[in-house]
């Protein structure tokens, strides 16, 4: 109870410096068309029904109504935190819960959702991946110590006076971040694969390759299925893998995820 008590108080500080360090800016969802499922073994929702699926890390047990279902990040998933989110590192000097560093020791969770629709008479699935992300800060019963900085060089403070335009990191804050996108099977049919682009307003949007930012994969699941391994890539790399557990409710607890 102490943990899930840290976690709610650190995820009010985190939703507040996020807000601060993005100027107003608010979560938003990716680009993505979602389309007709080819059929594989992925398993095809009947029209307005809705399935979810969660993993959390070790940080955040117990906040979610069934099993606990592991969630593990690596460390280059401060490129997604900084990049794709915009949560940690945002100028060039960050400390404290700014960093990046606070943000990967933190408490992470992910949620998959499947709502089944119709593309003119085909019956599809439309996949929404919510990740979110906040700070590890070190609390007791008593009181939670922490400190928070983030400025830009000299070089950029003094270039945005005198030209009049920040030159410094303005991009937006995503967290939770929601992406949309549409599973295809992959491994042969044995499970699904999501491709999804960063979100407009992210520092990863500028900047991306030949494949898309987001790469969410299943080696072997389906929507049937209890639970399934899979990996998270971000940039072509993989930040984070765990294995996802069938939520008890549509939207697995959480208010707003409709």
């Amino acid at each position: 109870m102490n943990n899930l008590k840290a976690w709610f108080t650190v995820a009010v500080l985190a939703s507040s410096l996020a807000m601060l360090a993005a100027c107003g800016s608010s979560s938003g969802s990716s680009g993505g068309t979602p389309g007709t499922v080819v059929p594989g073994g992925i398993g095809v929702l009947p029209p307005g029904s809705k399935v979810s699926f969660y993993a959390q890390n070790n940080m955040m047990q117990y906040y979610y109504p069934n099993t606990p279902a592991l969630y593990q990040v690596n460390s280059d998933y401060r490129n997604l935190l900084k990049l794709g989110m915009g949560v940690c590192d945002r100028q060039n000097s960050s400390g404290g819960l700014a960093a990046c560093e606070a943000w990967v020791q933190g408490y992470h969770d992910i949620i998959l959702v499947f709502d089944g629709g119709t593309l003119g008479n085909n019956a599809v699935n439309n996949a929404r991946l919510v990740i979110r992300s906040y700070p590890y800060t070190n609390c007791n019963f008593y009181s939670c110590s922490w400190y928070s900085y983030s400025l830009p060089s000299f070089s950029q403070f003094f270039t945005s006076i005198l030209t009049g335009w920040p030159s410094y990191n303005i991009s937006a804050v995503f967290n939770p971040l929601v992406l949309q996108g549409s599973p295809w099977p992959w491994n042969n049919s044995q499970g699904f694969k999501l491709q999804m682009n960063a979100p407009a307003g992210s520092l990863a949007f500028n900047n991306q390759g030949a494949f898309p930012a987001f790469e969410f994969e299943v080696a072997n699941g389906k929507l049937e299925d209890p639970q399934f391994d899979f990996v998270v890539k971000f940039q072509g790399t993989v930040v984070s893998s765990g294995t996802m557990r069938r939520c008890n409710t549509q939207n697995c607890g959480i208010q707003g995820l409709q």
